[in-house]
């Protein structure tokens, strides 16, 4: 569902998306903290216990492509590993906007995921639904290829334990659109 309005996002809120995956369903827990400086110390907290992230920003919002590093530093600094060995998608919202409206472009995007290890970055609308599946689905995998390295979690999912996304939305206050997926 894309919301046209401006929301004011005070709290965190959790959807899920069921993915396949390799002839496999997999249920995706997605908590999005996007939100003020305050909840800063719940995003800690979400990092823990989650297995896969996604670093959003939006190319008409140049704070939300320079905060991206931020948040990739605590996700590294919370799971106390370096960005190639945890799951993570860079996530950039609003390509159907024209090119003259873009705060950044897509080359600056990819030197900041090389510049920290991070392999994919997937361009987004959430007006059109172009790329939503795909970010979705890619996060799955990186995360099931990071996982089956370790067999006492693969075996977790084999007995239907659900993985956890955190999206983290570098947007701190009010959005102009926002992507729901059931």
């Amino acid at each position: 569902m894309y919301l046209k309005k401006h929301l004011i996002i005070l709290s965190e809120d959790i959807y899920r998306k069921k993915v396949w995956l390799k002839n496999r369903r997999y249920e995706l827990e997605i908590i999005d903290t996007a939100g003020p400086e305050e909840y800063s110390a719940l995003r800690d907290q979400y990092v823990r216990i989650s297995d896969g992230f996604m670093v959003v920003c939006s190319y008409v919002d140049r704070t939300s492509f320079e905060n991206m590093a931020t948040f990739v530093e605590q996700i590294m600094r919370v799971k106390d590993s370096s960005s190639k060995y945890m799951s993570v998608v860079i996530v950039i919202n609003k390509v159907d906007l024209p090119i003259d409206m873009r705060e950044f472009t897509l080359e600056q995007v990819l030197k900041f995921a090389d510049s920290y290890d991070i392999a994919h970055v997937i361009e987004t609308s959430a007006k059109t639904n172009h790329g939503v599946l795909e970010a979705y689905t890619k996060l799955s995998s990186v995360i099931t290829d990071l996982i089956a390295k370790e067999p006492s979690i693969l075996q977790q999912l084999e007995d239907g334990k659900e993985i956890s996304v955190k999206n983290v939305n570098p947007h701190n206050v009010k959005s102009e659109g926002c992507c729901v997926v059931n």
